[in-house]
């Protein structure tokens, strides 16, 4: 029993109370069993001594768990297979998201750096616990990338490292799931090698036992026929019995119900690997199937069994699956068929989350030589997101830290790109200068000065659209804040016709334009184009942004704010 039960990452000590001295003597001298160590008892009121002490959660997991951070799974709902990514339901967008930011992190370049980031941030959550010490120590030492087994081994390891990975990927937080790249990707690599020799010995069912949230089993029924993936590197059994086992039996609270999944793998294609980990895993016994980060699954059906447990039919979705080809083809247009070192960063901005992805550039600050060639955009993009975020001084430093560093770069390799990143940023820098001398710009969507109503416009960072595009755009802005509306519009058309044309689509840049056109004929009077425009920006915005973007929300309140305006002068017309 305990050697099913051991290696469970949510385990992390096991007790043993004995009858009598001889039991005791037995069990003090296992020594396979890490978790236990010599927390074997013969008197009840030692071991609630003991439980007393190892209570207090450790440190590297005291972060406060949000609802969202606890749920096991995300649910791509069946009732938007027909929406294309674009007017999805929360629950969608956050599938989305998961499998954007999963790809991200294993298309990431391995290498010895990003093992040692993942290894002092576990220093730090275990600097007062000499034994996981010794243990960080001998996988700094030991540890091979590419050496297939090393990461099963130590991912099936109970210690420091598959503690610190289940808690990392259950919080879904980017810039901590950054952290830990390195075991995530050997993982879904070994599993990948594993899958291409070994995938046609696996029976085709395969079975996993759980308890599961009342509210989580509803999505599930309410999602027959849509898409499930499960947070983190999914365990599963050959046999039945233990998945019973794990499903548990008796009563439960009751926002909690037995569960049993019913994996259907029999044609072993799909869009991430798994394996029997059983030859290198320390815990054999278990005859483990581990599925990568990610694996996608299509609701089958969900019912009630006799026993009282419920049982939920899962099939794994294939490489030739309607929906999933449409995200790998959504993913490779927005990110490339490699990311660059830009990638991660680029997304958080992308979909608001400002402060990490800042984080993530300071990071990238602090590790690349001061010469490499991703410097100044990074500059460029800190910059942006201090714009977004109203910090207009903070803004023109990066940008002219940026400005700098592309015109060091074209004394020594004028290239096309270096010249354009030269223009994008001058029109970057500019626009920030202006914007902190401008008395008219506010923090709110709208606002009225001299009675005079102004819109928030929309600057654009490098990588996700053509270069031309964004400068254009920043050009267009440029004349918006000097006045000069009909050479600002002539701008933003452009741009937008340049960022229509490229097959990388991006649909927040092409939003954003949209936003600023309409900011700019509301400017010359033309109020229908300019609702046109805002009505633009809001849909095509939310192709991949959510409704409670912060983008979202200034093109509604722009929008809302024209009308307002276009009803007042109406009324004192009247």
């Amino acid at each position: 029993m305990i050697s099913l039960v051991h290696n469970r990452t949510e385990i992390q000590f096991i007790y043993i109370f004995c009858e009598d001295t001889t039991e005791l003597d037995e069990w003090v001298k296992q020594e396979s069993y890490t978790k236990i160590q010599d927390r074997v008892y013969i008197d009840e009121n030692i071991l609630f001594e003991q439980l007393e002490k190892d209570l207090p959660v450790p440190k590297q997991l005291l972060a406060t768990s949000t609802k969202e951070e606890r749920r096991p799974l995300s649910l791509f709902k069946n009732k938007d297979k027909d929406t294309l990514i674009r007017n999805l339901s929360e629950e969608s967008v956050a599938f989305i998201r998961y499998q954007l930011l999963i790809e991200i992190l294993l298309r990431m370049p391995l290498s010895d750096k990003a093992k040692r980031i993942m290894l002092e941030h576990c220093r730090r959550c275990y600097d007062e616990n000499d034994p996981e010490q010794t243990r960080i120590t001998e996988f700094e030492k030991t540890y091979r990338i590419g050496v297939l087994g090393t990461a099963i081994r130590w991912y099936s390891r109970p210690c420091f490292l598959n503690r610190l990975l289940a808690k990392a990927i259950s919080t879904q937080d980017a810039h901590y799931l950054y952290t830990f790249r390195f075991i995530i990707s050997e993982l879904h690599n070994e599993l990948r090698s594993l899958n291409l020799v070994r995938t046609q010995s696996l029976p085709s069912k395969l079975f996993r036992g759980t308890v599961l949230s009342t509210d989580i089993l509803e999505d599930l029924k309410k999602n027959v026929e849509g898409l499930v993936s499960m947070i983190g590197f999914f365990s599963a059994t050959t046999n039945p019995a233990v998945s019973d086992m794990f499903a548990g039996a008796g009563p439960l609270p009751t926002d909690e119900k037995h569960v049993v999944f019913n994996l259907n793998v029999k044609d072993g294609v799909t869009t991430k690997p798994f394996a029997s980990i059983r030859q290198y895993s320390v815990m054999p016994d278990e005859d483990e199937i581990l599925f990568s980060l990610g694996t996608v699954w299509r609701v089958l059906n969900v019912k009630l069994n006799e026993n009282e447990v419920w049982n939920i039919d899962l099939e794994l979705s294939k490489e030739d699956d309607e929906r999933c080809i449409e995200l790998s083809e959504y993913l490779k247009k927005q990110f490339g068929d490699v990311p660059t070192l830009l990638t991660l960063g680029n997304f958080l901005s992308s979909i608001g989350e400002h402060e990490k992805a800042e984080k993530y550039y300071r990071l990238l600050l602090d590790e690349l030589p001061k010469d490499h060639k991703d410097i100044g955009v990074i500059y460029n993009n800190i910059g942006f997101i201090r714009y977004e975020n109203k910090d207009f001084c903070g803004a023109e430093d990066w940008f002219q830290k940026a400005e700098k560093f592309f015109e060091n770069m074209n004394k020594t390799n004028a290239n096309t790109d270096n010249k354009l990143h030269v223009d994008i940023v001058k029109y970057n820098h500019d626009l920030a200068r202006w914007t902190t001398n401008s008395a008219l710009f506010s923090a709110t969507s709208l606002r009225c000065h001299n009675e005079t109503l102004e819109c928030i416009t929309k600057s654009l960072q490098a990588d996700h659209s053509s270069s031309v595009a964004i400068m254009v755009n920043n050009k267009g802005l440029i004349h918006y804040k000097r006045g000069d509306y009909t050479t600002a519009l002539n701008c933003l058309i452009e741009a937008l016709k340049i960022l229509n044309e490229n097959n990388a689509r991006y649909p927040p840049d092409i939003s954003a334009v949209h936003n600023n056109i309409g900011a700019t004929y509301f400017k010359l009077d033309e109020h229908a184009k300019a609702l046109e425009n805002f009505d633009l920006a809001i849909k095509v915005g939310l192709e991949l942004l959510p409704p409670t973007h912060k983008w979202i929300i200034e093109y509604t309140n722009n929008k809302a704010a024209v009308l307002k305006g276009i009803s007042s002068s109406q009324s004192i017309r009247n």
